[in-house]
């Protein structure tokens, strides 16, 4: 007798649950359709629907009540810990979430997708849409008007057509395990450096009797459990590369689980970042770079990384700081330095260093340096002109220029326009020219540009009130005028 009564028990606890379990948990909908953000209405008329349908549901009403305890702030998306805790309490086998893009009752239109996932493991099983207007609408004799009852009918039949409810005993649904956020202190190191990880964990369910991260190489870390966080440190691989990390979770008692979640991977980098300088508006010497009205840095990575930091200096000669900027994150695409100081004042010419470091996540330091002339100094020719009974004799200097010279050329012409003489640049390259027997009355023009663009040009005549005569001296002939003209 005391093992029928058992056998019975048993059998009616199998389908109490069976019973309890072959529902559906209707969620309030979202509504896109500009009329409010949540419609519960909407939800109750669906769950009605299903209820004449013959299948067992909790309405939205009853849903709402235990959303607000679980904190939940929008009903169209729910993780495994919300649907799992669903499942528990609601005794619900599924969860129905719907979304509403469209509702015009005047029209009539209206426009709804749904979606119906397994309670206990959060997997979709159901998923469908419907979209109909009143105005594609066309009767054969054209007499009828379809209104917004017709459409909604027309929506559910559509909507759950051919959705069938698993019959399935359910027990039990083993414990979950939800990341809510993961914290790197840094996902870069140098080798022996210490990692460290902070989880935000979320539970359905008994918690876990072992938390540990597989941090590469089977090597097992705990974590420890500290305010909100679970929290993980340990030296990095003395190996440069990439090192994923795995969240492991064991329950022993009773359940006999263990679960694995990728969090996400550290570098270990013992290697500075790779950067390369471009320079725009200068010139290019032998060992340096030369401007004068602005200088253009572009700093380029050739490995893409993340930078941590940078600082741009500009020194002297004598490896005083002319200009400094620090900051941290990412390079700038571009420099400007416009040939001043950090007070604003226009630096003199001469050399000058670029000087430019570099810190990328794991501290690895990069420095650049590169010598830089800056030249605001025009090109120098002299022109000295002596008058020798009526001729007169030229002698042009070519000074040595701090950088190559582009253009150069001297032309000499009298009153009428004639062109007496023209000297390019390969005659003036050899520094000193001498001219004799030319006529008075003469003008002249010199043109010289550097390779920056620095140009000299004058345009003048050789004017006799110049002239500076010399004293008579003893046997010293001939006499002569001497006029001399530096630019």
């Amino acid at each position: 007798m005391r093992l029928k009564i058992l056998f019975f028990t048993i059998c009616y606890f199998f389908i109490f649950i069976k019973i309890g379990f072959t529902q559906i948990a209707v969620f309030p909908f979202e509504d896109f359709s500009g009329n409010e953000e949540v419609n519960i209405k909407f939800a109750e008329k669906v769950a009605s629907y299903l209820v004449t349908q013959g299948i067992k549901v909790i309405y939205p009403q009853e849903v709402i009540k235990e959303l607000i305890k679980l904190r939940i702030k929008r009903i169209g998306v729910i993780d495994r810990v919300v649907a799992r805790e669903i499942f528990l309490k609601l005794k619900a086998q599924y969860i129905l979430l719907g979304s509403i893009y469209e509702l015009d009752k005047e029209v009539p239109s209206l426009c709804v997708g749904i979606r119906i996932l397994k309670a206990k493991n959060c997997k979709l099983v159901w998923s469908k849409i419907f979209s109909f207007c009143g105005k594609d609408y066309h009767p054969i004799l054209g007499i009828k008007k379809i209104t917004y009852e017709d459409i909604l009918k027309k929506c559910f039949n559509n909507l759950f057509a051919g959705f069938k409810e698993e019959k399935i005993n359910v027990m039990y649904s083993s414990p979950v395990l939800e990341i809510e956020n993961v914290i790197f202190k840094t996902k870069s190191v140098k080798p022996g450096n210490t990692i460290e990880v902070a989880l935000k964990l979320k539970f359905s369910g008994p918690k876990p009797e072992k938390l540990m991260l597989n941090v590469g190489d089977d090597k097992l870390v705990p974590l420890l459990k500290t305010g909100a966080y679970y929290i993980a440190f340990w030296r990095a691989d003395l190996k440069e590369g990439k090192y994923p990390i795995i969240l492991i979770s064991k329950w022993d008692k009773n359940w006999n689980t263990q679960k694995k979640i990728f969090i996400g991977s550290y570098t270990v980098d013992n290697t500075p970042p790779q950067i390369k300088l471009e320079f725009w508006g200068v010139k290019k010497l032998a060992n340096m770079i030369a401007f004068n009205k602005y200088l253009e840095i572009r700093p380029k990575i050739l490995k893409k990384e993340k930078i941590t930091r940078w600082k741009l200096e500009i020194l002297s000669k004598k490896n005083k700081i002319v200009v400094m900027e620090e900051q941290p994150g990412d390079l700038p695409s571009t420099f400007f330095w416009r040939g001043i100081d950090n007070s604003g004042k226009a630096v003199p010419p001469g050399v000058y260093k670029l000087r430019l470091s570099v810190w990328d996540e794991a501290g690895n330091l990069k420095v650049i340096e590169k010598k830089m002339l800056v030249v605001k100094k025009l090109p120098e020719i002299e022109l000295r002109a002596f008058k020798i009974d009526n001729k007169i004799r030229i002698i042009i200097n070519v000074k040595k220029h701090i950088i190559p010279i582009r253009e150069m050329r001297v032309e000499i012409w009298d009153n009428k326009g004639n062109l007496i003489k023209k000297l390019d640049k390969k005659e003036l390259k050899k520094g000193k020219v001498v001219l004799d027997n030319l006529p008075l009355n003469l003008n002249y023009e010199i043109v010289a540009i550097d390779v920056l663009g620095n140009k000299l040009f004058v345009k003048d005549k050789i004017n006799p009130q110049v002239l500076k005569k010399k004293k008579k001296e003893e046997k010293k002939t001939p006499k002569a005028e001497e006029w001399v003209h530096e630019f």
